[in-house]
């Protein structure tokens, strides 16, 4: 078998949970026969021509390899490739991204769809708007989940300075579909009666239209957390709330359970489909009902998490591997 290459653009973008899937698919994947080839320069535009130029002429370099894109992105002139597509948010939703992250999002993954040799994406939901929107067959489309990483539920508890009292927890990127900014504004006259605090920790993308948060002591933001502080936040947390009004896949609800966390989450299919009835849930466009959810799952008992063993990447690095295989 010919050597297969990784894309690793990824690894050098601030992590968030796209950013987690391909970090958790390489840490399972088997040593011999697979190579990650990185740019040098970690620039947004850097990233760009390196993936789009530069990548392509080193993969022809070495007779035009099998390349796996872990990560949205992928170079629209090699076709020896497979391309991961977690969702279509900027397709459908442009207005909760810059212009210029919109628009270029618009013109590649039309074409990264229809060119590459097989295309991987995270949900049943999400493999369906991908056959909705691009007219591709249903056989070229392989749903590979995403995972909670075993860094993350094994990470050293590292306390998160300033957090003295009980907390709502909000993980994510500063992405408008999230509505962390309504949600904080939403809850804060109920959070001061319970004494709590609202903790949004993640990451400040500027590829988002983002509005702030409100300036208040009761809201903490957490900027870009370590493995170690965000299994602190999760495992300190009173409830983790997700009211996000899209999702491909909805990584933070897995991790909360995964930390016997409480979740209130929107009740979007992707989260019906995943979660079950190990969630309370809110209709994402009436979030003044936000704070009873919130009183309701404070009365409930934790749930318990489940058996570390039963957590983590190897399943769907193992299903990259078969992939990879048939396509060969």
């Amino acid at each position: 078998m010919k050597g297969v290459y990784i894309n690793g653009r990824f690894s050098l973008q601030q992590m968030s949970g796209v950013q987690r899937y391909g970090r958790g698919i390489l840490a399972h994947l088997p040593v011999e026969g697979y190579t990650q080839l990185t740019p040098k320069g970690n620039g947004r535009l850097a990233g760009i021509a390196w993936e789009q130029f530069t990548l392509p002429r080193q993969l022809k370099a070495q007779e035009s390899p099998l390349l796996l894109n872990f990560c949205n992105t992928a170079p629209v002139t090699y076709p020896n490739q497979i391309v991961t597509i977690h969702d279509l948010a900027a397709m459908e939703h442009p207005e909760w991204f810059s212009p210029a992250f919109g628009r270029y999002y618009q013109w590649l993954m039309p074409r990264i769809a229809s060119k590459a040799m097989h295309v991987v994406t995270v949900s049943e939901w999400s493999k369906q708007k991908l056959i909705e929107r691009f007219r591709i067959s249903d056989q070229k489309i392989t749903v590979i989940p995403a995972a909670i990483e075993e860094t993350l539920v094994q990470a050293k508890a590292e306390p998160v300075p300033g957090l003295s009292k009980g907390f709502l927890l909000m993980v994510g990127s500063a992405d408008p579909r999230k509505q962390f900014a309504l949600a904080a504004r939403t809850l804060l006259p109920e959070v001061k009666k319970l004494g709590l605090q609202i903790v949004i920790a993640g990451g400040t993308e500027t590829n988002f239209t983002s509005e702030p948060f409100p300036a208040d002591e009761h809201i903490v933001l957490v900027k870009a957390p370590s493995d170690g502080q965000l299994a602190w936040l999760y495992r300190n947390a009173e409830l983790v709330v997700h009211p996000s009004l899209y999702e491909g896949f909805s990584l933070v609800p897995h991790e909360a359970l995964a930390f016997g966390t409480r979740i209130v989450v929107s009740d979007i299919p992707v989260h019906r489909d995943m979660l079950g009835e190990n969630a309370i849930y809110l209709d994402p466009k009436e979030m003044i009902a936000l704070p009873e959810a919130i009183k309701h799952s404070l009365s409930l008992a934790k749930p318990l998490a489940p058996d570390p063993a039963s957590l983590g990447y190897a399943s769907s690095a193992a299903s990259w591997v078969s992939l990879v295989r048939s396509v060969q």
